[in-house]
């Protein structure tokens, strides 16, 4: 394994700033450590964390007593990995690297999954050192941290040359790497592992009843909107009606419990409404069906040949869009989808999605999609990348069983 100066001062630096805090680091040690074998992963962005998530998930289907720890650097990562963990998962904030031996001493990993980038020279060599397992997958350097990293090519080659196995992104990616020290049998290219393998749930006698009770309309979602958001859509709703008279609106706050601002709000724009939370079905009279209620979005996106996701036309940073892909509804969005920059990227260079700034620019794009063989098309180059995700994910449990170690559940 490379030796680098810089690393060896780097963890000098790290040995003295311990003595001085490491009992900062008991403060985040609040959760017990599961019993059993323990992988940990640790996710570097909020865009990463559902298909991170899907991959620990069936990790953990198929290797029976293993428990996953998922640890974030950053708030808003950690906030939606809470959200997310299922059964078997545990979550903790990744601590400073000061408290890295207060941090290993308690939860004594087995195995140690990285993504991304976002490297912690010390903690991945106490880990290392320790003599356990590390794997990194949906591997990401872009040109400006490889220029960056040029200047400490010694550090960064001693990090990088601790992984056993190093799943690339991009060829771009795996270049770089290269050019850092990188050994050509350690790194591959794989692809960008995202969620959209896994359809989400429903009730399928709803589907059914709510299908038969729209029949023949045409029918637009509007998913997981935002306050500032719903007087747009409602106005481009008005709009697009004009050539779309019987268009049947769905409209799903990311709220629910802003429901009955939002009823309101419908009525007063003059739309007759049913509201899902008071029991009201759809029938012919009804223009706006809001669905204010949770864990349903697998029924909406069924049902919806076009969505709109929200928390885009407000600068919220927008919502997964590959759940909707996963279930055959074409993607319209706004401009802010920070949050999900690279899904929605690839979906766009696929042809698989309609970006709009504006409220004009979405009622224009809206009429267009709402043709069957338009929407049909947007939807099939969805599936066909979010099909290409499930390869990636079907590569990546093949390299986590292959250097998993042999622990007794």
């Amino acid at each position: 394994m490379r030796r680098s100066v810089g690393l060896g001062v780097y963890l000098m630096y790290a040995r003295l700033a311990r003595a001085l805090f490491s009992r900062s680091g008991q403060k985040q040690l609040a959760a017990p450590r599961p019993d059993g074998p323990l992988v940990w992963v640790h996710i570097v962005s909020a865009e990463e964390v559902p298909g991170v998530l899907e991959v620990m998930r069936r990790f953990l289907a198929e290797n029976a007593g293993w428990r996953c720890l998922v640890t974030a650097a950053r708030a808003e990562t950690l906030a939606e990995a809470e959200q997310r963990a299922g059964k078997g998962m545990v979550t903790a904030r990744l601590p400073r690297e000061v408290c890295s031996e207060v941090f290993l001493d308690h939860w004594k990993p087995d195995m140690l999954v990285w993504t991304e980038g976002g490297y912690r020279p010390a903690l991945l060599a106490g880990v290392k050192d320790r003599g356990i397992p590390m794997v990194m997958i949906n591997a990401h350097m872009s040109p400006g941290s490889y220029r960056r990293w040029k200047f400490m090519h010694g550090l960064i080659a001693s990090v990088l040359g601790r992984f056993g196995w190093i799943l690339a992104q991009d060829t771009n990616t795996e270049g770089n790497m290269r050019a850092l020290g990188v050994d050509r049998d350690r790194i591959e290219v794989a692809g960008t592992l995202r969620e959209g393998s896994a359809p989400l749930p429903h009730n399928e006698d709803e589907r059914r009843a709510l299908a038969a009770a729209i029949g023949g309309r045409p029918v637009w979602l509007a998913a997981l909107t935002h306050a500032g958001e719903e007087e747009i859509l409602l106005e481009v709703f008005r709009r697009v009606r004009r050539s779309f008279p019987e268009l049947l609106m769905i409209l799903v706050p990311n709220n629910p419990a802003r429901g009955d601002e939002l009823a309101v709000m419908v009525r007063t724009a003059g739309w007759s409404l049913a509201q899902r939370s008071k029991g009201r079905g759809i029938d012919a009279r009804v223009d706006v069906y809001l669905a204010d209620t949770h864990g349903e979005m697998g029924l909406w996106y069924r049902l919806a040949p076009v969505s709109f996701l929200g928390g885009s036309l407000v600068d919220y940073g927008g919502h997964n869009p590959y759940e909707p892909t996963a279930l055959g509804s074409a993607i319209l969005h706004g401009p802010y989808v920070a949050g999900y920059a690279r899904a929605y990227e690839a979906l766009f260079t696929a042809g698989a999605c309609v970006p709009v700034h504006d409220g004009d620019a979405l009622a224009q794009a809206l009429k267009r999609t709402l043709v069957p063989d338009r929407a049909a098309e947007l939807a099939t180059a969805a599936w066909t990348v979010g099909s290409e995700g499930a390869e990636v994910t079907d590569r990546v449990l093949e390299v986590l069983q292959h250097f998993k170690p042999e622990r007794e559940a």
